[in-house]
């Protein structure tokens, strides 16, 4: 045995009743291999202590020798507390290997000695059988009975769980979706299945074990849950959460009408800063140009039609503006001037305008994105009845949550609360935000909203992030590697992905070209400001003139006196 224990290059702690509680603190710590010799005194009860402590999982590895026959082994090893994922190796006194673990003590399982090895002396080498592996080896839990915690939030359900998950209808779709998978690893493994219900997944302490299918879990009253939760670091500690593979937000859905920012300038966007500039230069350039060409005609070509700079100015804003102007030139020069003028401004407007009624129809309203936000919006906010959504408030100290958890929970009114149906309407017809499960309000929007309605919808300020939801096991359960396994493998060949194409709802499209898009004041306002600027400085100067006008005329009449 000592050259067998010579060829495996691990550290070896030799285990008596005697030394058995110092060593048991530094099973968690050290990747030990403990060594029982079954004929030493006290031996049993070392190993007896050490399965009652659950101190055969995974993480330690255990070689116990015994100088019996395989059906003796068997009859000393199965009322121990083996667990399922035991690495526990025995050698018989032939130095035949076996591979121990119990299918489910004290649930209906068997104690398994599958065959692992032999020492071969002749060759002095160690014989492992590897034509299975590990995971193949313990796949089947035939005769095993586990018992699982579900949540069911709908509080008139008629008939059995399994009757309740087999319906379609979107409710408490993160357990209906779980409950498929969970049917498949079930049917991989062919075990018999017990099955809970409770009304929420979570306390609200830190590790969410006072209450729901997490202490059902914690207190081992179920072996796993066997429907998708939500990780947290606060319960890492507690729980193992395997394969994360549910995509799951709780959110405020409401229809983001929205405003626009008044002083947000549409108009100057189509051109860039130096397109202005040049612009401005080429302009004031033509209307020299038109003031000099009418000047030369007036004095050389005996024309009779003259006018004043600031005329040659407002001459080329209106072709520009209006692609036209009054004054109609009468010889060549000034004609081809003003066709110059005129082919600028078609090249000009029509590029112009084409992406200011662009920019107009496009630009999306301002959104609410943050709790502050929708506090001050002036929405109304109701919620889904969703203990998820309630342990949040109970929880989250946060001065916005709370603040939103008083709006949702008036004191001397009626609890903003709603089924999906209401809050869905209530939303459709508006103003209103209501809190719930994005993938079911997906669902309802589909079936009730147009298609403006649909391209309004915001969904963007979640209480509960996306995020994917795991199954959940205890920290260091004996079913979590098989479960993993399993798991990887339904990824591998689709199944989740299958079932989450029906149960993810997804959000609905926005199909803009199907839609009537209307220009408001409030994207135009800009426009309408400065045409009101321009109405006040042409009042003013009309006042000014005025004044001046009766001044010069009170001073001539003044001189006609004297």
């Amino acid at each position: 045995m000592k050259i067998i224990l010579d060829k495996i290059h691990i550290p070896l702690q030799f285990l008596t009743s005697g030394n058995y509680s110092t060593v048991s603190s530094k099973f968690e710590k050290n990747n030990m291999l403990h060594v029982v010799d079954y004929n030493c005194y006290g031996s049993r009860e070392a190993l007896s202590k050490a399965a009652e402590a659950k101190r055969m999982g995974y993480k330690q590895k255990w070689l116990v020798l015994m100088n019996s026959t395989y059906y003796d082994i068997q009859f000393e090893l199965e009322n121990m507390e083996i667990r399922f994922d035991s690495d526990l190796k025995m050698v018989t006194s032939s130095l035949t290997i076996y591979d121990v673990f119990n299918t489910g003590f004290g649930k209906n399982g068997s104690l398994i000695m599958n065959y692992y090895g032999y020492w071969k002396s002749s060759e002095g080498n160690l014989v492992i059988d590897d034509s299975l592996n590990r995971y193949h080896q313990k796949s089947i839990l035939s005769g095993v009975i586990l018992t699982t915690s579900t949540v069911i939030t709908n509080p008139y359900v008629n008939g059995t769980i399994e009757e309740y998950f087999q319906d379609m209808k979107p409710v408490d779709m993160i357990s209906k979706f779980s409950y498929r998978i969970f049917q498949h690893f079930k049917e991989i493994h062919n075990f018999t299945h017990i099955q809970y219900s409770r009304d929420k997944w979570f306390g609200n302490d830190v590790g969410g074990f006072e209450d729901g299918v997490a202490k059902d879990v914690y207190e081992e009253i179920t072996d796993m849950a066997s429907t998708c939760a939500l990780i947290k670091h606060s319960r890492v500690e507690f729980y193992d959460f395997v394969n994360p593979m549910y995509r799951f937000s709780s959110t405020f859905i409401f229809r983001n009408i929205g405003s626009y920012d008044l002083w947000k300038n549409e108009f100057l966007k189509p051109f860039t800063t130096t397109t202005w500039i040049s612009i401005l230069l080429v302009l004031t350039f033509l209307s020299a140009a038109v003031k000099i060409t009418n000047w030369v005609e007036t004095i050389y070509m005996r024309s009779r039609k003259s006018f004043s700079w600031l005329s040659a100015v407002l001459m080329t804003i209106s072709i520009i503006c209006q692609q036209g102007t009054s004054f109609l030139p009468t010889h060549l020069t000034s004609r081809f001037l003003f066709f110059i003028l005129l082919t600028l401004s078609f090249l000009l407007y029509n590029y112009y305008t084409s992406s200011i009624v662009s920019a107009l129809l496009n630009n999306k309203p301002r959104e609410l994105t943050t709790f502050q936000d929708l506090i001050k919006s002036g929405l109304q906010l109701g919620i889904q009845m969703a203990p998820y959504t309630i342990t949040i408030f109970e929880t989250n100290m946060d001065v916005d949550i709370q603040c939103i958890r008083r709006l949702v929970f008036p004191k001397d009114r009626e609890a903003h609360v709603w089924n999906v149906s209401d809050g869905i309407e209530k939303v459709r017809t508006g103003p209103y935000a209501y809190h719930m499960e994005a993938a079911r309000a997906y669902e309802e929007i589909a079936k009730t909203f147009d298609a403006q309605a649909i391209c309004e919808v915001s969904d963007k300020i979640s209480l509960i992030p996306a995020s994917y939801l795991s199954f959940l096991l205890k920290k260091d359960s004996q079913y979590r590697n098989l479960l993993k396994m399993s798991l990887r493998k339904m990824e591998e060949t689709g199944i989740i992905h299958r079932y989450r194409q029906i149960w993810e709802g997804k959000k609905p499209p926005c199909f803009a070209n199907a839609i009537l898009l209307s220009v408001g004041l409030d994207q135009t306002f800009i426009a309408f400001f400065f045409l009101s600027i321009g109405y006040f400085m042409a009042i003013l100067i009309l006042v000014l003139e005025r004044i001046t006008f009766n001044s010069k005329m009170n001073r001539t009449i003044l001189k006609s006196e004297n």
